[in-house]
């Protein structure tokens, strides 16, 4: 009698066999890969979100700085050109001067179009006849300076095209992200940065693209 009861505690302590260990294992390798995945893309899209944002809030500014010192100001001129691909954009006291394709970086590099600036505002006497500040130069901005883009970020176009009765429609479109996020293929031939769009390749999550229109009128006909 008391053998057959220590044969039923023996037998109702025995332990896992070595298929149900490969099992649980199984299925515990399973839901940690699947919170892995989730993980991953949450992570992905969290900081495609944040790229996007500040990329739309940043092309909002562009346009909404220019527009506002259009509607006070009392000349526009567009069209001016400087050296290595400078331009500008000159309204009232304002000169807006930009590198289009070029993204902000630690410095000037040429071959993966980089410079350590984007798109200078430089507030100070009439610019009407001025050149392009040299946005390539490392050299500190000035107290009347500013850089209106932001880390990473870069021109793919800047217009302010006149229209009837004292209005203006100004147009950015920002870009963020380094040359080989973007398609098509950015090469050192790449001059249509409009064209310019984020591809689908690993790292697209800090790759973005805004562009943000407006029309604006003058309150002081010049």
């Amino acid at each position: 009698m008391m053998a057959s009861r220590q044969s039923r505690l023996s037998q109702g302590q025995q332990g896992f066999t070595v298929f149900e260990l490969m099992v649980a294992t199984s299925v515990f390798s399973v839901i940690l890969m699947v919170m892995t995945v989730g993980v991953l893309r949450f992570s992905r899209d969290y900081f495609k979100s944040v790229t996007t944002t500040n990329t739309q809030q940043v092309a909002r500014s562009i346009v909404n700085d220019i527009a506002q010192n259009i509607q006070f100001g009392q000349t526009v001129t567009t069209g001016l050109t400087g050296g290595s691909g400078l331009q500008g954009i000159c309204v009232g006291n304002t000169l807006y001067s930009y590198h289009v394709g070029y993204q902000v970086a630690s410095a000037y590099n040429a071959a993966q179009h980089q410079a350590p600036h984007g798109l200078i505002k430089t507030v100070g006497s009439s610019c009407l006849a001025a050149t392009p500040r040299d946005v390539n130069s490392s050299a500190p901005l000035a107290a009347n300076e500013h850089d209106l883009l932001g880390a990473n970020m870069r021109l793919s176009s800047l217009t302010v095209t006149p229209g009837a009765n004292n209005t203006y429609s100004v147009r950015a479109r920002v870009l963020f992200g380094d040359d080989i996020l973007f398609l098509p293929t950015v090469t050192s031939a790449t001059t249509n940065w409009d064209a310019e769009a984020c591809g689908g390749s690993s790292g697209s999550q800090f790759c973005a693209s805004s562009v943000i229109e407006t029309t604006v009128q003058q309150r002081v006909a010049e």
